[in-house]
């Protein structure tokens, strides 16, 4: 907390025979990488078997990351909170709720590759500012969500075996609803 991350890897591997034992820390942070207050430079993180509600968890931090690579989460691989943050490559693999999501910051990423997402590949929430070059995501209930005044500006989104490509709603009643801009996509493999 109150820190800064730079030119390092973190490398979390998770106890499956723990997921029972969901905790909450003493600062009401749920994730089992908690990055609060952060300035983070040239940073890449690989998670295994995240037991917690989030894998990894930013709060209100900034900078750049290189790469994120999660695989079998239990709950959410990702949650961004009050952010600014550029990255260049977010790649998730099994998670049993959403993949990512982002809220309440701006948002800069390259490539999101986003597979087997329990719920939502792609979750945008509460006045969030997002700009994603490449977005490749298969598996989900939801390709990508957005919501509550925010707003999603993507070049290239390929989604492939989904319930629902795209959604845009209010789910807070203080919000407004999503405005999603993309370029070229191409939806395979979807009910509605």
């Amino acid at each position: 907390r109150n820190s800064n991350l730079e030119n390092i890897d973190i490398y979390f591997y998770g106890n499956k025979e723990l997921h029972n034992k969901k905790e909450i820390n003493s600062i009401n942070q749920t994730g089992c990488l908690n990055i609060i207050d952060t300035r983070v430079e040239n940073i890449n993180i690989f998670i295994t078997e995240g037991i917690c509600e989030d894998s990894v968890n930013f709060v209100r931090s900034k900078g750049e990351i290189y790469k994120i690579d999660i695989k079998n989460s239990f709950s959410d691989a990702i949650d961004f909170d009050f952010s600014d943050i550029k990255l260049n490559q977010l790649i998730i693999e099994h998670a049993n709720n959403d993949c990512s999501d982002f809220s309440g910051g701006k948002y800069e990423i390259k490539l999101l590759n986003l597979s087997f997402c329990g719920d939502k590949a792609l979750s945008i929430g509460e006045f969030s500012k997002v700009k994603i070059d490449r977005i490749i995501a298969s598996q989900s209930n939801i390709g990508i969500a957005i919501k509550d005044s925010s707003i999603l500006n993507a070049n290239n989104v390929e989604l492939k075996i989904v319930k629902y490509c795209l959604s845009a709603y209010n789910k807070k009643n203080e919000f407004n609803g999503g405005l999603i801009k993309i370029g070229s996509l191409e939806c395979q493999d979807y009910f509605k």
